[in-house]
This record gives C-alpha cells, structure tokens and sequence, in this order.
C-alpha cells in the first residue's frame, strides 16, 4: 500500500510516497488538490498542517500542548493553531486584534502566514478521497529516533541526523523530481517522507 507525506512549502508542497517501506517518489504539487491525481493509489496521507480548530473556549489546542511536552527543547517547532476567526481576519493587525481578545495574545505573523494553507487543506478535506492525518514532522523523528533530533533541521548535523534515522528504517531519499528540488527546500523533502513515514506506520 502506497502512504504519502506532504509538506508545504514556499510556492506549494513537496509529497513523498512509501511503497513497500521505500521511498517511491519525492514530489512538488503546486496546490493540495493536485494530490489524488498524482497518488491516486495512496491509502493513507499525512500531512503537516493544522486541520483543526480550537473553540475560543477551548484554546490550545490539546493535541498542540502535548506536543510541546514530548518535543521539549524542540517545542517552539509547534505552533499554537488560533480560533478560526482570527485567521479569517484580512491582515494580521486584525488578527492580532482579535487573538487578544479572544486568547488572551495576539499571534506571530508566522503563524498568521499559514492561513492560506490550512484554508487550503479545509477546503480540500472533504473530497479529498483519503485517509488524512495531522502530523507533525518532529513528532515522527521522535517516535522513529526514540527522542527529539537536536540540532535544528536547518543545520547541516540536524539535516544529517534526520537523514540518518530515516536511512536507519531504509528511507533513503531517492526519485527527488526536478520540480521538488527547484521550489522544495532540503527540510521540507525530509520532512515529507517523515510524514510519509507516519502515513505508513498508521497503515501499519
């Protein structure tokens, strides 16, 4: 069974397949919706994106806080997803508004940032003809390293240690298209088949 693991990234996202506990292909998608015409034999999809939302009574979310807990030094990789109004705010001074008002704190423009994405993925969700789950890439290096990876994704020893925990399961990363490695940064291809990984272990 074929799992996939999306990433996004600066002008879309980077997906990766699993087949047979290998990595297949490493892709760029311009936009979520292009998924199931690409990998139209994938089971399970995992994918690195908020896809819910917390109630203003009921911020943060809980997920989020227990991830926090189990990334400890790597915690601040986890962003705290605001009430869904404050993201339909047209500008991030309206939202910083609205965040304070609600949450008691406005929110990073990072965070705001995301928006398009996440509204993305909510409107693709309901037809999207898979198994999709939340992930969070840190979080499935844990899981398949047995602790949080330490340096940061962005250095060249945190790049190899991550590269070295997925060889270590024979996910060598392999079948990068021309498209991924011209719009996807190095961390986004391995944290798609980090994802890929998690979509596989659900199979599993």
């Amino acid at each position: 069974m074929v799992a996939v693991g999306v990433d996004g990234c600066a002008k879309g996202w980077i997906a990766a397949a699993i087949e047979g506990g290998q990595v297949v292909t490493v892709e760029y998608l311009s936009t979520i919706a292009a998924l199931p015409a690409r990998f139209p034999e994938a089971v399970t999809v995992g994918i690195d994106i908020p896809m819910g939302f917390p109630p203003p009574t009921g911020y943060p979310r809980p997920a989020e806080v227990t991830a926090k807990k189990l990334l400890g030094p790597l915690q601040n990789s986890v962003f705290l997803t605001p009430p869904r109004a404050v993201l339909e705010m047209p500008t991030h001074a309206e939202a910083t508004a609205l965040a304070t008002e609600l949450i008691g704190k406005g929110i990073s423009q990072q965070s705001y940032a995301l928006r398009t994405k996440i509204f993305e993925v909510q409107a693709w969700l309901p037809a999207a003809g898979f198994d999709v789950r939340e992930v969070h890439p840190e979080l499935s290096f844990l899981l398949l390293a047995g602790a949080p990876l330490q340096p940061s994704k962005r250095t060249w020893g945190g790049m190899a240690k991550r590269r070295e925990a997925l060889a270590a399961v024979g996910l060598e990363i392999r079948n990068v298209s021309a498209d991924a490695s011209r719009f996807g940064a190095a961390d986004d291809v391995i944290d798609a088949v980090v994802a890929a990984w998690s979509a596989d272990r659900v199979q599993r």
